[in-house]
């Protein structure tokens, strides 16, 4: 990834943080992992409500490169019925 200064999930819930996790995109190299523990810049758990959305984005401008990121979030159903889906 190049191009962007940091990497960004962010969410449109208003009961969790606007930006949850925030890393510097210049340490995403080859096989760089990231969890919340530790990313760089931000690293908060949020709440995502029923209708709500997690974006990923690079902020300053878009990431250019051949590099894949992939992307694993860990969910705990707090309201029973509560489903999580992809878009």
């Amino acid at each position: 990834m190049a191009g962007g200064t940091d990497f960004e999930l962010q969410t449109n819930d208003a009961d969790g943080a606007a930006v949850f996790l925030s890393t510097a995109i210049s340490g995403l190299g080859a096989n760089a992992t990231v969890s919340l523990d530790d990313a760089t810049v931000t690293k908060q758990a949020t709440v995502l409500e029923s209708g709500k959305a997690i974006t990923a984005v690079s902020t300053v401008a878009n990431c250019t490169g051949a590099g894949v990121v992939k992307i694993a979030i860990q969910f705990e159903r707090m309201a029973g019925g509560a489903t999580v889906a992809a878009v």
